[in-house]
């Protein structure tokens, strides 16, 4: 439920070698709003209900092309990302932009929240993973763990200003009792440490 969310994430994952055609369907609790199809790494389509003509299954779908070998590896997975506010939808790859469609007030339901999200694939086999990060998630897809150890400190820049919350995510395996601390500093000291 993405009620009241400035921004909406969905994350999907596969397996690197493969091209994958699939679609999020981005859904309201009565009805379709949009869509986004990805047919292979460099085409796909939005589709808004209610916009346009509405001569595309009572919408307006919009096709479009990503630059070829724009779309990188994360290991051995490929993630795309898609954001999708009131004012665009936005495909992403490790942080670069491959797509960005800004909406207009005709473009109808691709401006409504999401409630609902459900996928489609073709001629597949393999598998897919999908994360979204909403109100009721514990925690966003995180694509980079940065690893350390008793030796080796994971130092990571970051930069929260002029944001409201600041997160950071710990992971660890579950049978075991880890002590660590958190340094949270700024640029010339500490601020803080979680321990």
């Amino acid at each position: 439920d993405f009620s009241g969310q400035n921004m909406e994430r969905f994350y999907v994952k596969y397996p690197c070698q493969d091209s994958v055609w699939f679609k999020l369907f981005l859904r309201r609790d009565d009805g379709a709003n949009s869509h986004v199809e990805i047919y292979s790494k460099v085409k796909g389509n939005i589709y808004c209900n209610g916009a346009g003509a509405k001569n595309w299954w009572g919408g307006e779908k919009t096709d479009f092309t990503m630059a070829a070998g724009a779309m990188k590896c994360d290991g051995a997975d490929l993630i795309i990302v898609v954001e999708k506010t009131a004012d665009r939808v936005t495909i992403k790859n490790q942080g670069q932009v491959l797509y960005n469609q800004a909406f207009t007030d005709n473009d109808a339901n691709c401006r409504q929240a999401t409630t609902q999200v459900k996928t489609q694939v073709w001629n597949y086999d393999g598998l897919l993973a999908l994360k979204v990060y909403d109100n009721n998630s514990p925690q966003p897809g995180c694509l980079n763990w940065v690893p350390f150890t008793v030796p080796n400190q994971a130092v990571i820049s970051t930069d929260f200003s002029d944001q409201a919350v600041e997160r950071f995510y710990v992971k660890y395996p579950c049978q075991d009792s880890v002590w660590f601390k958190l340094f949270l500093r700024r640029d010339d000291g500490a601020n803080s440490h979680v321990e």
